[in-house]
């Protein structure tokens, strides 16, 4: 993380708060808080400030961050190095490489796999700064991450893999025009019922996962359609071709299926914004006369 960097119009070394004071054209005052940099600004600081290390361009501004209820600081401020492309802007030997590359550290790797231990890491070194995980992540995320890690230490989940074994092996012994019918048959409910479709562990039918919703839903406008998503943490697991059924976070997490997923439902725009019928709390008339 480039704390400093160097300003070729200033020609010296500075850092994200005396930047920000030069471009006011303030004198610092301690007791004052650190002036704003104007955006306007930002296309001369992507040619003006240089790594201080191997000199490339391309510097965003990342200010600081404090915990809302403690104000403790929680992210330093710093210069983020970007190039047009999108990608790390430093030299491949560059001491801050691979910093600011923009790329996620478990992207394309199930949450389950690494997310509880992450939470629970947060949480260790949150506490030895005076800060709470929900300060850091928000109440919601939170609440989240402690079913992920209570799941992760729950040791007597794994009995559920002898289900999974004893499903498997029910399910090899029968013939395979039963197995093909079932997978069938599966298929066409899970397309028919309300969940998110997943592989079943013991036959590899199609299966559904269900789950209670863990985020507000968002709404997004496309053309004439209303698209609302929203996410779910899995609770219960069936599969109608094995006849496997799975309840709980924990034994959901041991056979691999306890990542959060995304609902999505379309809404025709003109009937989702259109105003409430001022007349629903009235009975039909059906005096004839």
């Amino acid at each position: 993380m480039a704390t400093t960097a160097y300003s070729q119009h200033y020609a010296r070394e500075i850092d994200v708060e005396q930047l920000a004071w030069l471009l006011s054209g303030r004198q610092p005052i301690a007791a004052e808080q650190v002036p704003e940099i104007d955006p306007k600004w930002s296309d001369w600081i992507r040619s003006d400030v240089r790594c201080s290390s191997c000199g490339s361009t391309g510097a965003h501004v990342v200010r600081s961050a404090r915990a809302r209820a403690t104000q403790k600081l929680i992210r330093q401020s710093h210069f983020r190095f970007v190039g047009q492309d999108g990608n790390d802007a430093h030299h491949p030997f560059c001491e801050f490489y691979g910093e600011d590359d923009g790329v996620l550290a478990f992207d394309g790797v199930k949450g389950s796999t690494w997310q509880p231990r992450f939470y629970q890491t947060c949480a260790i070194l949150l506490t030895s700064m005076g800060v709470t995980l929900p300060e850091f992540v928000g109440e919601d995320e939170a609440e989240v991450a402690k079913k992920l890690i209570d799941a992760a230490d729950d040791e007597s989940a794994k009995a559920v893999k002898g289900d999974v074994e004893a499903h498997k092996k029910v399910w090899n012994a029968k013939l395979d025009d039963d197995r093909s019918t079932l997978q069938t048959q599966a298929a066409v409910w899970a397309t028919r019922q309300n969940g998110h479709r997943v592989d079943c562990p013991s036959c590899g039918s199609a299966a559904l996962v269900l789950g209670e919703p863990v985020s507000a839903p968002t709404q997004k406008l496309d053309d004439d359609e209303i698209i609302e998503t929203q996410e779910y943490l899995p609770t219960h697991f069936e599969c109608v071709a094995c006849g496997l059924k799975i309840a709980g976070l924990s034994r959901l997490a041991v056979v691999g299926l306890s990542d959060r997923y995304k609902k999505t439902q379309t809404y025709d725009a003109a009937e989702y914004y259109a105003p409430a019928d001022d007349w629903s709390n009235y009975e039909d008339d059906n005096n004839e006369r």
